[in-house]
């Protein structure tokens, strides 16, 4: 079956994407201003914790709190509207209930706001609001650490400090998933600098944000958590235009029949074939993840190059042997030289021991990648010290496979460096596979 004859743009979508612009999201996703509309003082609502995320994440941009009923939050003055603030908002935050949501759109369209992001659950349908972009409803907000802007109603992320500099997006069409990622991220060093939850999708949808996220040179990898592409021609165009020089990986969920069954009475999306999706993603270029987890793991390795040939450098001749099985599972059968055995080291000389490894092998003309295997207490603060050095002061492509390791922080660490590090065999395996196939 045809990929374009299954993956077909409804007319309505195609009518939508005309009036979709990328700078009018761009100003929706960097507001200048945001005014939360549903704000509470009550600890456990939405509307507090959405606040409350975007105060603490160090957000600098001015927040006006709506809501009729109080007059302050904390230090922050209370407005009864949208048209009492005194100005003109960019990107409106709706925390109410569905049945008030329309009459708030309605106001915001009349006094010229450019976007909102609706969290509210229920809404069957928005009212015209040509000139406003719209993210949701029952959408879990958005999350941009270049802006410090932390727009969720998210528990998970409930007061973390956003941080940036990995280049890596999440679009998600789901909003726990999506949290859960960026948590993930920032405890392992791998942090996500943007996610965006369609929700809904009654207006700007998985499309529309790829197409933004598409025009921005500083979005080196793209992530996709999907259940559904609505519009199947303009994402196989959009991806054409802009998947140059970029990582792109995707997860589908809704795979088998009980998955499939299930997308449909989470978010009524239709799955459809997965292997429609899997000739879509691979004539693109799109990496496909396993899982969610599976996702962020890849992203964690996106800035390595496919690499000629690899060295295993290992403590643990088994480890290591069976590294080099995992690859060839994968269809990655390594040179016969591929497992160096390091043999048994004094805990002190494990820097120097695979420094100098490295470079002994660093001397061949081909690309290689060098994977680091150590297993116990060798991953050292002194040894990820002499990694991060090989792979910033000469370039070294590295990934470390550190099993058994009790310092989590060093993990953190080798990962904020651009030195990929994993504690299980399979992810290992998995990401340097799809990395030398894709």
């Amino acid at each position: 079956m045809h990929l374009l004859s299954v993956l077909q743009p409804s007319q309505s979508s195609e009518m939508n994407l005309k009036g979709m612009s990328s700078d009018l999201l761009a100003k929706i996703l960097n507001p200048a201003s945001v005014a939360i509309l549903g704000a509470s003082a009550r600890g456990d609502k939405r509307g507090f914790i959405i606040l409350d995320n975007l105060i603490k994440g160090g957000y600098t941009g001015r927040i006006y709190p709506v809501n009729p009923n109080i007059d302050r939050i904390g230090a922050l003055r209370v407005y009864p509207s949208l048209s009492s603030l005194p100005e003109v908002v960019d990107l409106a935050a709706v925390v109410l209930p569905a049945d008030l949501v329309p009459e708030v759109i309605e106001e915001a369209v009349e006094l010229g706001v450019p976007g909102a992001v609706i969290t509210s659950v229920g809404v069957r349908k928005l009212p015209p609001h040509d000139g406003m972009r719209i993210i949701g409803p029952n959408s879990i907000g958005i999350y941009n650490a270049r802006s410090k802007l932390n727009l969720t109603i998210s528990t998970t992320i409930h007061g973390v400090t956003p941080k940036t500099g990995s280049g890596v997006v999440l679009l998600s069409q789901s909003g726990g998933v999506g949290v859960a990622l960026v948590k993930e991220g920032l405890d392992t060093g791998s942090p996500v600098d943007l996610l965006i939850h369609t929700g809904d999708e009654l207006d700007v949808d998985l499309l529309d944000v790829l197409c933004y996220a598409g025009t921005d040179p500083a979005n080196r990898a793209i992530l996709l958590y999907l259940e559904e592409i609505r519009r199947g021609r303009e994402f196989i165009e959009s991806i054409g235009r802009f998947k140059e020089g970029r990582f792109l990986a995707a997860v589908k969920i809704g795979r088998s029949r009980a998955g499939s069954a299930a997308a449909v009475s989470h978010t009524g999306a239709v799955a459809g074939d997965f292997r429609v999706y899997e000739g879509v993603f691979r004539s693109q270029g799109i990496i496909i993840a396993r899982s969610s987890f599976d996702l962020l793991a890849l992203a964690r390795a996106h800035t390595l190059k496919k690499p000629d040939r690899i060295y295993i450098l290992t403590n643990s001749g088994g480890m290591g042997i069976e590294l080099a099985d995992l690859l060839a599972d994968e269809g990655v059968e390594l040179r016969d030289d591929a497992v160096v055995d390091l043999g048994v080291i004094p805990l002190p000389l494990y820097p120097s021991v695979y420094r100098d490894a490295i470079e002994r092998y660093s001397k061949v003309r081909d690309r290689v990648l060098f994977v680091v295997v150590t297993v116990g207490p060798a991953l050292s603060s002194e040894l990820v010290k002499t990694l991060i050095e090989l792979k910033e002061r000469w370039g070294r492509e590295i990934v470390v496979l550190s099993v058994k390791t009790k310092d989590r922080d060093l993990e953190r660490l080798l990962n904020e460096h651009g030195v990929p590090t994993y504690t299980r065999l399979e992810d290992a395996a998995g990401v340097i596979a799809r990395l030398i196939k894709r």
